[in-house]
């Protein structure tokens, strides 16, 4: 009789435990979903940035392209990609260049042959 006892109030705590457990894993995972939306908002704000500044020169600095495309793929595995996924294309076509300054001089260049 008294071992039944045990047994019953041992598996109500066993149970109210896993439930506590439970509740506590739900609460940390909705924190972590949000948390990978916050991050993903982030990434997304940053790689428009330099998708505008790129498609504004025409082109994209080595370092940025690098840059880009970590990003997008960290952006990417964060799932639900949509326009991200065609502006990440046409960054890839641009030309590559050492630095935007280059542009710049490119230009005063050409317009000093022309003169």
């Amino acid at each position: 009789m008294i071992e039944k006892i045990v047994i019953s109030v041992a598996a109500t705590i066993v149970v109210a435990i896993l439930t506590c457990i439970a509740s506590a894993l739900k609460k940390q995972g909705k924190k972590i979903e949000l948390l990978m939306i916050a991050q993903q908002q982030g990434l997304r704000h940053d790689l428009m940035d330099m998708y505008y500044t790129a498609r504004r020169w025409n082109c994209i600095t080595d370092d940025d392209a690098e840059l880009f495309e970590a990003m997008y793929n960290a952006y990417h595995n964060l799932g639900q990609n949509g326009v991200m996924t065609s502006r990440y294309e046409e960054i890839l076509d641009l030309r590559k260049v050492p630095y935007y300054g280059y542009i710049e001089k490119e230009e005063k260049e050409k317009q000093n042959h022309v003169q």
